[in-house]
C-alpha cells in the first residue's frame, strides 16, 4: 500500500487491501462456520461481510451521488452463503468505488 503520493491512490489501495483481507479470512469457511456466532451478541462472520459491503456501497453512493439499487436490507443473513461472500460482496464493493475524477457531492 503506498504511503506517499496521491491520496486517491492510497485510499483505493487501502480499501482494496482491507477487502482482500476480510474475504481471505472467511474464504475457506463453509456456510455453517460463517453463520456461527463469534460474539455474545450473536454477530457472525457472514453478517460482518454483509455489513461491510453494504455500508461501503451506501457511503460511496451517497457521497459521490451515484444511483443505488433497491435496498436488500430485508434479505436475511440466512439466505447469504459462502458463495455470496466470495462473489456478491466484492461486486458490491467494486460498484461503490468512485469513478476517476468524481468529486463528493456533499
Amino acid at each position: 500500500m503506498p504511503y506517499t503520493g496521491d491520496e486517491k491512490l492510497s485510499l483505493h489501495a487501502s480499501l482494496n487491501r482491507h477487502r482482500e483481507v476480510v474475504l481471505w479470512k472467511v474464504g475457506g469457511l463453509d456456510d455453517e462456520r460463517l453463520r456461527q456466532p463469534v460474539t455474545p451478541s450473536g454477530t457472525n462472520l457472514l453478517g460482518l461481510v454483509k455489513h461491510l459491503a453494504a455500508n461501503e456501497y451506501a457511503w460511496f453512493c451517497q457521497t459521490f451521488g451515484r444511483e443505488t439499487e433497491p435496498s436488500r436490507s430485508t434479505t436475511r443473513t440466512r439466505t447469504r452463503t459462502c458463495a455470496w461472500s466470495r462473489t456478491r460482496a466484492p461486486t458490491t464493493c467494486s460498484r461503490s468505488t468512485p469513478a476517476p475524477g468524481r468529486r463528493p457531492t456533499r
